[in-house]
C-alpha cells in the first residue's frame, strides 16, 4: 500500500482564492472550497489516528484520500492553470486586385462637333452583355480659332439616350476665341431609372450637343475629351 503523506491544505485553499475562480465560476468554487474543508477534516483525523497507532498504516475507509497520487492529483486537476501566451502573428494576406478604373481620350474634329446634335460621338465603346460604363470624372478641352454665333453646351449619354450621365452640362463657349477653354466635372449626378424605362446595360457613352454651332461656315474647332470609367459587370 503506498505511504500516506499529509495534504498541504493551506496550499490548495491560496491557490484556490488567488486563482479567480470564484468571480468566473461562483459554483465551482463552492464545490471546491467544501471540498477542502473536508479534506482539511480528514487530514486532522488522519494524523491524529497516525500517532494512536504503534507504527501500524493507517486502513480505516477514509484514508484513501490521504494517498499523494490519488487525492492531490485529482484535486490539483480542478484549478484552473495560468493563460497560455499568445500565438504568432499569422502570414501577411495576399495583395488585392488592382483598381480596374479606365480612361478614355478621343480626339474632337470640327465636322464631329459641327453635327454633333444629330451624330452623338462616340467616347467609349458598348462594354457587352451585361456590363454597364459608369464614368467617374471628365476633362474637356476645346480649340476655338474661329468662332461660331451660336453657343451649344455639351452632354454625356448612354447611347442614344438623351439624359445626360453628369450633374451639368459643360458649357462649350463657341462664341470666344480661345484654345484654352476647359471644363472638369466630377460624376456626382449619376441617375439610372427602371431597366423598362432605359436599360444601360451594354450601352456606348456618346458625346452629344444641345444643337449643331452655327456660323455661316466661318467658324473653326476641334477638341479633346479624356474621361476616366469603371465598368460594372452583372453576369
Amino acid at each position: 500500500m503506498a505511504d500516506i503523506l499529509p495534504i498541504d491544505i493551506s496550499r490548495l485553499q491560496s491557490t484556490l482564492i488567488t486563482s479567480g475562480l470564484q468571480q468566473r465560476d461562483n459554483a465551482l468554487y463552492q464545490v471546491i472550497s467544501e471540498i477542502i474543508l473536508n479534506l482539511q477534516k480528514m487530514n486532522k483525523a488522519g494524523v491524529a489516528g497516525q500517532k494512536g497507532a504503534t507504527g501500524a498504516s493507517v486502513t480505516s475507509g477514509t484514508s484513501g484520500f490521504m494517498v499523494a497520487e490519488d487525492g492531490l492529483d485529482g484535486l490539483d486537476s480542478l484549478i484552473p492553470g495560468l493563460q497560455g501566451l499568445t500565438g504568432a502573428t499569422g502570414a501577411t494576406g495576399a495583395t488585392g486586385p488592382a483598381g480596374s478604373a479606365s480612361l478614355a481620350t478621343v480626339s474632337l474634329s470640327e465636322a464631329q462637333i459641327e453635327a454633333w446634335s444629330s451624330s452623338p460621338i462616340q467616347i467609349i465603346a458598348a462594354p457587352g452583355g451585361g456590363k454597364i460604363l459608369v464614368p467617374l470624372f471628365v476633362y474637356v478641352q476645346m480649340f476655338v480659332t474661329s468662332i461660331y454665333t451660336s453657343n451649344p453646351s455639351m452632354k454625356f449619354v448612354y447611347g442614344t439616350n438623351t439624359t445626360s450621365l453628369l450633374s451639368t452640362s459643360i458649357p462649350t463657349s463657341l462664341s470666344v476665341v480661345t484654345n484654352t477653354l476647359r471644363g472638369d466635372i466630377a460624376a456626382t449626378g449619376l441617375s439610372f431609372s427602371d431597366y423598362s424605362i432605359f436599360d444601360p446595360r451594354n450601352k456606348a457613352i456618346n458625346l452629344k450637343g444641345s444643337s449643331d454651332p452655327t456660323g455661316g461656315g466661318t467658324g473653326a474647332v476641334t477638341g479633346i475629351v479624356n474621361m476616366a470609367y469603371v465598368t460594372f459587370d452583372f453576369n
